[in-house]
């Protein structure tokens, strides 16, 4: 894997109506790679992918999602 990843997701923790989704979820994927999010209904991986997306429907309670070197964590969806 490259020294930056073009995807970094540090330490999540996140929420939705003041009940916590995610605890502490970390996520590296580089250039050219591809991830295949796998796992049981109410694990998370639908949360994860609105929480890259900015959805504001949900909240970072902690850590930081990264694309390409920007800090997105708190950027609206339309951004």
């Amino acid at each position: 894997m490259s020294a930056n990843p073009l995807l970094s997701i540090e330490g999540l923790t996140a929420s939705v109506d003041e009940k916590t989704i995610l605890y502490n979820v970390n996520l590296n994927v580089a250039a050219g790679e591809t991830h295949v999010l796998m796992g049981p209904n109410g694990a998370g991986k639908s949360t994860l992918g609105h929480l890259v997306m900015g959805d504001p429907v949900y909240t970072v309670n902690d850590g930081r999602i990264v694309f390409d070197g920007q800090d997105i964590t708190e950027l609206t969806t339309d951004k």
